[in-house]
């Protein structure tokens, strides 16, 4: 699981100057066209794990009639139960590794395991119907935060997602508004299409550039609240398959597959830390268009055993106006920087270990071919055919409405809910600091 602890914000990245990629759209600039299906995760190691599986492997798992195949699962969970008391712990110390995925507009981004970090590519994509230019801002600061409310409105316009919200939700699926108290109560249910956010602009703090110039950082954080996550519907045989699996590793894979099922209430998130000049010591600039992006965070499955949330670290700041593309998976609504569409959901370690356990028995003699086949087949199937996100791309929007919910204590447009521990959670503490 990603630890989610507040990021040191380093002088240095104000120095950064490298041109960086291909994820995100500037404003005036149109769509393109996406046709090209992402291709499945190439799965850096071990060669034994086969996203889609093998004909050899299929067969094998087919062949065997229902009593075979309650005999033979019965018989593999003790046979497992007993290797994972020997050889488990010194397994599950195999090394993760990474899911390299094609970026769903046309280059590469990596989704990182724990500890590890993502590149930011960035690309020409959507325009919005309105590209936000300097207003006259006026004083009034209604959440008590030291920013103008009207400034927190361009700021937050200029940085906006881009959002990809998959096809086939279930009917009465979508985004929502709450009331103006706690528990979070959704007063009225909005479509899936267009999106609609919520959003807060916060004071980070100030610090020197290496040229002495101070700069003032802001965390954006942008709220996608559904009404519901309708969860992933996983058949009894892949309950099954985790349960063998998963007495082959020492750890409980069915198990934790209940925390993949729905519920009502579906609060995501993506923030992004930006940073201007400032025009007086320790005042915040209100020129919008001084403001760049310095780090960007997305989540997807947060504080879950499934996280895959992650920060977009660009090696370039990425100026006001560009806006990152994020898909939101099919009824779970995890958030990623790229087509999501068959991304498997177990960690990499999981799926690495068991894979790495499967090759121990067989050439150690633990299990015959004919085993092996069936449990590989078993694998293939759970980690990247059942327990994977689905994606139906209907192309990228921007939300509407987006609504300034203030600061916790000080909220404002009647954004009271932000105060139950479900939604304040996505607030507080504060991502990044300065030091």
């Amino acid at each position: 699981m990603k630890e989610l602890s507040r990021r040191l914000i380093a002088i240095a990245v104000l120095a950064l100057l490298v041109p960086s990629g291909h994820l995100f759209a500037a404003d005036g600039e149109t769509d393109p066209e996406v046709t090209e299906r992402v291709a499945a995760p190439a799965w850096i190691h071990p060669e034994s794990a086969v996203p889609g599986s093998t004909p050899e492997r299929t067969d094998a798992l087919r062949q065997l009639t229902p009593e075979q195949e309650k005999e033979f699962l019965e018989r593999r969970i003790d046979e497992a139960e007993q290797f994972a008391a020997a050889k488990g712990a010194e397994l599950q110390a195999k090394p993760a590794t990474r899911w390299v995925r094609s970026d769903l507009f046309g280059s590469e981004v990596r989704s990182a395991t724990a500890g590890a970090e993502s590149s930011v590519i960035v690309t020409p994509g959507l325009s919005l119907s309105k590209p936000v230019k300097q207003p006259p801002f006026g004083s009034l600061d209604a959440d008590f935060d030291s920013l103008p409310d009207s400034f927190e409105t361009a700021v937050s316009d200029g940085f906006t997602p881009a959002y990809y919200i998959s096809g086939g939700e279930k009917a009465g699926t979508g985004f929502a508004r709450f009331g103006n108290y706690t528990p979070q109560t959704v007063i009225q249910n909005l479509p899936a299409v267009p999106p609609a956010s919520h959003y807060r602009v916060t004071p980070v703090g100030f610090t020197n550039g290496t040229n002495g110039q101070q700069y003032g950082f802001l965390q954006i954080d942008y709220l996608s609240l559904w009404n519901k996550d309708d969860g992933l519907s996983i058949s009894n045989s892949c309950r099954t398959y985790a349960t063998v699996l998963g007495g082959l590793i020492g750890y409980g894979l069915s198990g934790a597959l209940n925390g993949l099922g729905g519920h009502v209430i579906d609060n995501e998130r993506s923030a992004v830390l930006v940073a201007a000049p400032t025009t007086a010591s320790f005042q915040y600039s209100t020129n919008i268009n001084a403001y760049q992006g310095y780090d960007f965070y997305i989540a997807a499955h947060e504080n879950t055993f499934f996280d895959h949330s992650t920060y977009l670290s660009p090696s370039q700041p990425v100026p006001v106006n560009n806006h990152l593309l994020l898909a939101m998976s099919k009824a779970k609504h995890g958030t990623y920087a790229f087509n999501p569409d068959g991304f498997p959901l177990f960690p990499g370690w999981i799926i690495n270990t068991t894979y790495y356990t499967l090759d121990f028995l067989y050439y150690n003699y633990y299990i015959d071919y004919y085993s092996y086949l069936v449990y590989l087949g078993m694998a293939d199937t759970l980690y990247f055919s059942c327990v994977v996100e689905r994606f139906q791309d209907l192309g990228g929007r921007y939300s509407s409405p987006r609504i300034n919910v203030g600061e916790l204590g000080h909220t404002l447009n009647s954004s009271g809910f932000i105060a139950d521990p479900r939604v304040q959670s996505k607030l507080t503490p504060l991502l990044w600091y300065v030091q």
